[in-house]
């Protein structure tokens, strides 16, 4: 009789989810920085001209009114969202437990930002398997 096995499962050593955890702990900073500084050109641009809806692009350019929009508001929000799951994550991180091997399952990947999930990035390989490619 052969084993069976209920879903898809990978085993990952405590070590190797340090590191993983590490290197999105600083993603999430990278990106705070990142939002901050958006929301700080957003809100000067906003002071100066006295208009409410200026926005920012992704890109991190200044254009009111026209592209991929973000007001002072949503990029705040960005800021919170970033600080949260580095927040989250260091959490995590303090209660692994040393010297043994995690069993993870497609839900903890995305937690763990092994990989994205449908709504957010469109598939579920790429992420930090960049050599797998995007779908």
């Amino acid at each position: 009789m052969s084993n069976i096995i209920n879903g898809f499962q990978v085993d990952i050593t405590s070590s190797e989810l340090d590191v993983h955890i590490d290197k999105q702990i600083a993603h999430h900073q990278t990106q705070v920085g990142k939002w901050e500084e958006r929301v700080g050109k957003l809100q000067a641009v906003v002071a100066a001209r006295g208009e409410v809806h200026d926005s920012i692009t992704r890109g991190g350019g200044l254009h009111p009114r026209h592209g991929d929009e973000y007001d002072v508001e949503q990029a705040e929000m960005h800021v919170g969202m970033h600080k949260q799951r580095a927040h989250y994550l260091g959490f995590l991180q303090t209660h692994l437990i040393a010297d043994v091997v995690y069993r993870l399952g497609e839900e903890d990947l995305i937690r763990l930002e092994f990989v994205g999930d449908f709504e957010e990035r469109g598939a579920l390989v790429g992420g930090c398997f960049p050599q797998l490619g995007r779908v």
